[in-house]
């Protein structure tokens, strides 16, 4: 009875605790490349417990990466645009 009243706590502490909503859109597996960038790009939106959903990351003509992220649920003008440079750093937009 003791190990069946820890088992359901332990689950009930699990499906409670705050997790921040990031999902990406895709139908496929990240590359290693793309699942970098993603975390650069979640990085850059932390706080606010915002839940985001982020499209496939694309490569810049110029270098470097850019991204878009929806707020959850999307809505218009719900969307920021993350731009990364070879470095990996996020450039900072006007937004």
């Amino acid at each position: 009875m003791r190990t069946i009243l820890i088992i359901v706590t332990l689950g009930f502490l699990t499906g409670c605790s705050h997790q921040q909503g990031v999902r990406v859109n895709t139908t496929r597996p990240l590359s290693d490349d793309e699942a970098r960038i993603i975390e650069i790009a979640r990085q850059s939106l932390i706080g606010g417990g915002r839940r985001v959903e982020f499209e496939l990351p694309r490569k810049r003509a110029e270098g470097g990466w850019s991204v878009v992220a929806w707020r959850l649920p999307k809505k218009p003008c719900g969307t920021w645009s993350i731009l990364i440079d070879e470095n990996d750093r996020v450039i900072p937009s006007g937004r």
